[in-house]
């Protein structure tokens, strides 16, 4: 056996690799089962979303929810309404803007029985009118309101102090309404809001 400690070798100098962009997308090598954010249930799937679309609020490092596509929101005397501000600078890839609409569409498509969503109920349930799409009884959130492009107003049924953390699920994500109303496996081109 022959050794040779390695502090006798000479030194390789290396330069440091360039990066090639100052943005990254953290993407694993399995394969997600969807990146549709309404119908997605398993951690694979959401990885790769979060990497594609964003919501309103996000949760940061303490865990807590904080502003994403909402840059502020506030919250009314009694609990149960939330006024949500938009920032006017986020755009879809394709370069629209996001507005308070597309979350409308979103979560209204989220709770389409025909979407087929497991997690719709759980995490936009709370929001007044949720039960009656989810049941196939309305088209539209009752509790949902579209003010003006860039302010959303969310009536759920009781005050929740978990509520905001709901919205950082991938179910509440807004996607572009022209993407997925193409139908099928849409979201193999996804138009999203994400790095």
């Amino acid at each position: 056996m022959f050794y040779l400690p390695s502090s006798c070798l000479p030194a390789r100098e290396e330069a440091p690799p360039t990066p090639v962009s100052e943005e990254v997308l953290n993407l694993y090598g399995i394969d997600p089962l969807t990146l549709d954010p309404a119908v997605s249930g398993e951690m694979t799937s959401h990885e790769y979303i979060m990497q594609l679309f964003g919501g309103l609020v996000r949760l940061d490092d303490n865990l807590e929810p904080a502003p994403d596509i909402a840059q502020s929101w506030q919250v009314s005397d009694d609990g149960k309404t939330y006024t949500f501000y938009l920032r006017e600078d986020v755009r879809f890839h394709d370069g629209r803007g996001v507005k308070a609409e597309d979350f409308k569409y979103s979560w209204e498509r989220a709770c389409d029985p025909e979407t087929g969503s497991y997690t719709a109920a759980t995490y936009l349930g709370d929001i007044v009118g949720v039960r009656e799409v989810l049941a196939g009884e309305s088209k539209e959130i009752s509790g949902v309101r579209v003010i003006d492009d860039y302010t959303l107003q969310v009536t759920i049924d009781a005050p929740k102090s978990y509520f905001l953390s709901k919205l950082t699920y991938p179910t509440a994500f807004v996607v572009d309404r022209a993407n997925a109303d193409i139908g099928g496996e849409w979201w193999r081109t996804p138009n999203g809001t994400g790095p």
